[in-house]
């Protein structure tokens, strides 16, 4: 039978309580795949002398694990706030305090719940043979399983390819332009929000405690390219320059625009010589959070859907 993840609609505001209560939901979102897995820390007998452990106490719950999406324009893309922190009218940016949404997984026997979910890794990639895909890593409060039927939804999709986005990169003495377009066969960008996930008290109910940041948050983009043909990536990474991007998606429904105000070359356009074969090139980049004239008020990433 098919996945698919049930999101509460109207849950855009960041839960105050980590460990909430399960609610109804009212939004189907396909899955690709999710890894959603519970583990307990088996506490072990340090006793001597015996050939055979005691049986285990249970200790601490953890619940990790990645649900993978293909990005939609109409659908989908709402994950976004919970991997960044805002959303106001399409538009996603970053914020400290992280929003926190309730996944339920239809699996034919039961509906796993997981009622407080927090995204501490996210990564959106994108090749020529598949949709865009969003992949959120997330660590969830507790998950349950109930025999609740889904309620009956459908949705429209009008899912992202590669071919419908431009990408654009220069350096941040002018705004970017049509000339600053490059040719790309790939991408991947990624958010990492440091959260601390294993985080352990006293408490009977066995459960880590509310995930919180506990690092920089970082950012990355790394881009591959079909053929070798400028040395402008090795020359920007030599003079260490600090550059600028965006990706713009147009689809039929809607469009997406991925704006980086500032990123530094932190490895790649050798160019190496695989074999007999045209030279490809790939590129790493690193987010940062610096200023930008021309995308003002941005930090490290904005996304936003018109």
């Amino acid at each position: 039978m098919s996945e698919g993840v049930l999101v509460q609609a109207g849950w855009i505001t960041r839960s105050t309580t980590w460990d909430t209560a399960q609610v109804t939901v009212d939004a189907l979102l396909p899955v690709k795949s999710e890894t959603l897995t519970t583990n307990f820390e088996q506490i072990h007998s340090a006793m001597l002398g015996r050939a055979s452990q005691y049986a285990p106490k249970q200790g601490t719950r953890m619940v990790q694990g990645d649900l993978v999406l293909e990005l939609d324009y109409n659908f989908g893309y709402q994950m976004l706030r919970f991997a960044m922190g805002t959303e106001a009218a399409g538009v996603f940016n970053l914020a400290n305090a992280l929003q926190y949404l309730q996944v339920w997984i239809d699996k034919g026997v039961s509906r796993y719940v997981f009622p407080s979910v927090a995204v501490n890794r996210m990564t959106l990639s994108g090749r020529p043979d598949e949709p865009l895909l969003l992949t959120l890593g997330c660590v969830a409060s507790t998950g349950l399983r109930v025999a609740t039927a889904f309620p009956s939804l459908s949705a429209t999709h009008d899912r992202v390819i590669l071919a419908e986005s431009t990408l654009r990169i220069a350096d941040q003495a002018d705004a970017l332009a049509g000339g600053d377009a490059w040719t790309f066969s790939g991408f991947e960008l990624t958010l990492d929000n440091a959260l601390r996930l294993d985080g352990k008290s006293n408490a009977s109910t066995k459960l880590v405690l509310q995930p919180e940041r506990n690092g920089f948050r970082t950012g990355a983009l790394s881009v591959e390219f079909p053929r070798y043909d400028s040395d402008q990536f090795a020359t920007w990474r030599d003079a260490h320059t600090t550059l600028q991007a965006d990706i713009v998606l147009n689809g039929a429904s809607a469009d997406f625009t991925i704006q980086m105000p500032s990123m530094t070359i932190a490895g790649g356009a050798d160019a190496n010589v695989g074999g007999p074969e045209v030279l490809t090139n790939s590129v790493a980049l690193e987010l940062n959070g610096a200023a930008n004239a021309f995308m003002a008020g941005i930090d490290m990433l904005r996304v936003t859907r018109v």
